[in-house]
């Protein structure tokens, strides 16, 4: 008595669903580098790496708004759309973040600058 098994899954989908896979695995170390990279120059302490080509290129691949598709860049338009509304809020904080360093800096100056007057003031 041979009986067929009761429970068979088709053949055709499993070779899709392992493509799916793959394919959101194949951009997964892409996307883990960039992600790296993106913390360490968003977190510098110099504006010109916080504000830099390199960061928003990186910013665009750990987004998903470029793939790399064998040798060459492509590009998904809805999300280079979220990347570039990212950007505008990235780009505003940033600024924030300029006035705030800025007003810091000068903060410290007049401290030094006070510091240094009563330095002058004692040796009188």
């Amino acid at each position: 008595m041979n009986r067929p098994p009761v429970f068979q899954q088709p053949i055709a989908r499993e070779p899709k669903v392992e493509e799916a896979k793959v394919a959101e695995n194949k951009d997964a170390p892409v996307q883990e580098a960039s992600s790296n990279m993106v913390a360490v120059l968003e977190n510098s302490s110099n504006p010109k790496h916080r504000n830099s080509e390199l960061l928003k290129f990186l910013n665009k691949l750990n987004t998903g708004a470029l793939k790399i598709e064998g040798e060459q860049l492509v590009e998904d338009a809805t999300k280079m759309q979220e990347y570039e509304e990212k950007e505008v809020m990235r780009l505003a904080k940033e600024a924030e973040r300029q006035v705030e360093e800025e007003k810091f800096r000068q903060e410290q100056e007049a401290h030094i600058a006070k510091l240094r007057e009563q330095d002058d003031v004692d040796e009188i």
